[in-house]
């Protein structure tokens, strides 16, 4: 990943401290040099001009006496005793043409000066020289003094440079410093992929997230075209000014994932043409989760809807199971019409079948709870399917395995209908594999299972496998690839284990077979000991018996299947009514010897309710709960909530009466 440099701002402040070094130190020597270097200048231009004077005055004197002009010392004396263009005394000596001085003046010109000399010409004949020297000792002074003054103003304008703009930019790249670090840190700590491209389409930088999910290293995508790092295929074209959608990435030898994106330009001052940043996220595995969601709340959906067709038709079931069963009771054993109704029994058992399965397909049933053994419980199950096909089954599980506290009957159900399934696709040969083992799930390890212990069951058959096409729909409830089919098996078995706190999955390779996974929630109880059969108490005497039913059909069969059992039926509508009735009993000193409840009552107070009240009034009470929602929890644990037995509908005249046998007996 490409890194924010920290010391930007220090080295951008270095280098303006430094031009602002030089910039001082040029004001400071430049104003004296150049001051020095005119004074100089100028005073070299009035000595060549004075030197120029003296020699042609000196001509004249050699004019009018070129001989003898040596001679005239006054006047030479005189003439260069004469001050200077600027006044005062001047330094000038002459000498002949061999060398010899004749006049100097009594003024010695201080170092440093300058000196300048001119031939003296006679008809073109050098016949002496004159020459001047000039002191520059007044302008080096002054030059000093203008360095001075310039220094003091170099390092000045230095002084108030580094005060106020540099340490303000200064100050400014420091915090800019700070941003970029902030910037670089949050790319580095965010848990979606940023990558950004030059104009060229060159990339720039990946944060730690989108290395991790291109497998790339930032210093080897640097520079790389974008389309090589990120090579993705987006099924559906953004539409222009877009700035999020969806692309699909397939890297060798991994399945495909999907990122959701979000585009942005990348300013064109950074590389000169506009980039592009992407931000992606990886999906993949939210999709799944919504869709399992989406699954869960379907089936849940279906499942209300079913449950409550379910106990409509067990009640429409009970009426005629319990009409049936009279007439044939009327009829007698060898009437020809005693046949015909002991089939449509057997047509009303099958429908009562089917309507079990609904229910737990509805809820996956409120499980019975208690401590198992796994390992014979599945392969009870397993052999039970098998028999009496050519499909051979082996079983074998990890030592010490935990136990569990199930539903013996509902996991039954569900290893007998994985194993059905099994043999169904392998065409009644072949071979299915069951392991089991411990197995301990962290946080977020499988989806929709909570950390903890667990069992794993694993059950493989040999069969083609499971198209990848429908793999995804096999826990739809109604879903079936069977000409025969109800589509409820495996719906019901994805229930079951949810309502034990489990779950269910499968996995395929085409042409491999399949696999079934059940995870069963493990617990830490010890198996519980059968008891030994109680002997069944003496017979007793029919009794009173107290009907609480809405249903006013179910009301009189269920009061007549009591009168010809030998018992006397009372019957009442909702539960206000039947604890009216059962005081009235109670006060009267002829309690009813039992009372069967509907635990359901449209617009009513159902059994639940009413038994608490009834229960207040004699803790002896012996309650019945009867439903055709056998999956309810007063179903699957009477004893819970103060009832003796339970009684499903549908029942017949058998049903009813093996109910009050055993709950008079056990009483």
């Amino acid at each position: 990943m490409l890194r924010p440099k920290t010391s930007v701002s220090l080295a951008v402040v270095r280098l303006l401290n430094r031009l602002g070094l030089l910039a001082a130190t040029f004001v400071t020597l430049s104003i004296p040099v150049a001051y020095g270097v005119f004074s100089v200048r100028g005073a070299r231009k009035a000595l060549e001009l004075e030197t120029a004077q003296a020699a042609r005055g000196l001509e004249q004197i050699v004019i009018n006496r070129p001989e003898l002009w040596n001679y005239e010392v006054l006047r030479i004396q005189e003439l260069i005793d004469k001050p200077g263009l600027a006044g005062g005394p001047q330094d000038r000596v002459i000498r002949t043409a061999e060398g010899q001085h004749l006049v100097h003046t009594a003024f010695r010109a201080p170092w440093p000066n300058l000196r300048h000399t001119l031939p003296i010409h006679d008809s073109g004949r050098v016949v002496g020289y004159v020459e001047a020297r000039h002191s520059i000792r007044p302008a080096a002074l002054q030059t000093l003094l203008v360095a001075l003054g310039s220094a003091l103003v170099g390092w000045g304008l230095f002084i108030i440079f580094r005060l106020l703009p540099v340490r303000a930019l200064g100050q400014a790249l420091t915090e800019l410093s700070d941003e970029r670090r902030k910037i670089a840190a949050t790319l580095r700590a965010i848990p979606d992929g940023v990558i950004a491209a030059d104009g060229d389409g060159a990339v720039i930088f990946l944060n730690p997230a989108a290395e991790l999910a291109l497998g790339c290293p930032s210093d080897r995508a640097a520079g790389r075209l974008l389309a090589e790092v990120y090579p993705v295929h987006r099924p559906e074209a953004s539409p222009p000014g877009a700035h999020a959608g969806r692309a699909e990435l397939h890297l060798e030898g991994e399945p495909a994932r999907v990122f959701e994106e979000r585009y942005s330009s990348l300013p064109a001052e950074w590389s000169g043409r506009a980039g592009q940043v992407i931000v992606f996220r990886d999906i993949t595995t939210q999709m799944k989760v919504d869709a399992e969601l989406l699954r869960v709340r379907q089936i849940e959906s279906l499942g209300v809807l079913a449950g409550g067709i379910a106990h409509d038709f067990n009640n429409y079931l009970s009426a005629i199971l319990g009409n049936i069963s009279m007439a044939k009771q009327d009829l007698g054993p060898e009437s020809r019409a005693a046949d015909r109704l002991s089939e449509a029994m057997k047509a009303t058992d099958r429908a009562r079948a089917l309507s079990l399965k609904l229910l737990t397909f509805a809820k996956g049933g409120d499980p019975a709870r208690r401590v198992v053994d796994l390992t014979p419980l599945v392969r009870e199950a397993t052999e039970f399917a098998t028999h009496g096909t050519s499909v051979q089954f082996s079983c074998d599980h990890q030592p010490d395995l935990w136990n569990a506290e199930v539903d013996d009957g509902l996991l039954s159900q569900v290893v007998h209908n994985l194993v059905i399934n099994a043999i169904q696709a392998m065409q009644g040969q072949g071979h299915i594999h069951i392991r089991i083992e411990n197995l301990r799930v962290e946080e977020d390890e499988i989806l929709h299972l909570q950390p903890g212990r667990y069992l794993r069951v694993a059950i493989r058959d040999s069969g083609p496998g499971i198209p990848e096409s429908i793999l995804s729909r096999i826990f739809e409830p109604y879903f079936t690839t069977k000409a025969a089919g109800n589509g409820l098996g495996l719906a019901s078995c994805f229930n079951i284990m949810k309502a034990h706190g489990g779950y269910i999955t499968a996995e395929t390779e085409p042409g491999s077979g399949a696999t079934f996974v059940l995870y069963v929630p493990a617990t830490d109880k010890a198996l519980e000991r059968p008891s030994a059969p109680a002997l069944p108490p003496p017979p007793q005497e029919q009794g009173r018996v107290l009907v609480m039913e809405d249903d006013l059909v179910l009301q009189e069969i269920a009061a007549e299947m009591l009168e010809r059992s030998g018992f006397t039926a009372y019957t009442c509508s909702d539960g206000e009514n039947a604890i009216k009735a059962y005081a009235r009993a109670l006060k009267a000193g002829a309690p009813f010897h039992a009372v069967i409840m509907d635990l359901t009552i449209m617009g009513g107070m159902g059994g639940r309710e009413a038994a608490a009240h009834i229960l207040a009034l004699d803790p002896r009470a012996s309650l019945i709960v009867s439903s055709g929602y056998s999956v309810d929890p007063v179903m699957a644990r009477p004893g819970d909530f103060g009832f003796k037995a339970v009684l499903p509908k549908p029942y017949g005249l058998t049903d009813l009466t093996k109910v009050l046998d055993a709950v008079f007996h056990g009483a």
